[in-house]
């Protein structure tokens, strides 16, 4: 092999040693640890000030969320007794990226759903006058859904299913009553980011 093509060799397994490394500290992020039957310990490594923790239920609805400062290391215990069976999410919010874990409570246990450990691009819904925009990195192309729904949650606009890596999906909202808050949802998959406005 010349030293042209040697280079390049070394440069592109270094490209995917780089690579590999970065998703490694995405999942590693956030560590977390089944404790008895309907008990967890969640560990977040190199936590920023203004980051948040939260447990979602399936629906979106945000069951616990605090502001953490900055640490090397932060721990917490969830006893999870007083949750009903089914799907939860905890979630570590920082700097517009969401990693997410899912976990499982049924027959009175707790555990988590093996693979289901994702990270989720923030997606960003900016007001302008009576048009609202909302901006979505999807570089996985999952199936994304956007709903307008008003105060007494009832669904206003909807989108199409998108699939695409860049979504940007404007909603006019000029024909719908002001001075009241509308909720955005975008549904990923399996998963909601809720953001209330108002107009």
């Amino acid at each position: 092999m010349n030293t042209l093509m040697k280079k390049l060799v070394k440069t592109g397994l270094l490209s995917v040693a780089l690579l590999a490394a970065v998703v490694v500290n995405a999942a590693e992020k956030m560590n977390v640890k089944v404790l008895g039957s309907k008990a967890l310990n969640v560990s977040l490594s190199g936590v920023a000030k203004g980051e948040s923790l939260s447990i979602v239920d399936k629906s979106g609805i945000t069951l616990f969320s605090e502001m953490l400062d900055q640490a090397d290391v932060f721990e917490k215990t969830f006893d999870l007794t007083y949750l009903p069976e089914g799907v939860y999410f905890l979630e570590s919010n920082e700097d517009k990226r969401i990693n997410v874990s899912p976990i499982l409570i049924a027959n009175n246990k707790v555990s988590l759903i093996n693979g289901g450990a994702k990270v989720y691009n923030e997606p960003r819904v900016v007001v302008e006058n009576e048009i609202t925009k909302v901006i979505l990195d999807n570089s996985s192309k999952a199936d994304v859904v956007i709903i307008v729904k008003d105060a007494d949650d009832v669904e206003l606009l909807r989108s199409e299913v998108l699939s695409v890596e860049n979504i940007y999906k404007k909603f006019d909202f000029s024909a719908l009553p002001k001075g009241t808050s509308y909720t955005i949802t975008v549904k990923e998959d399996d998963y909601y980011f809720i953001k209330e406005i108002n107009l």
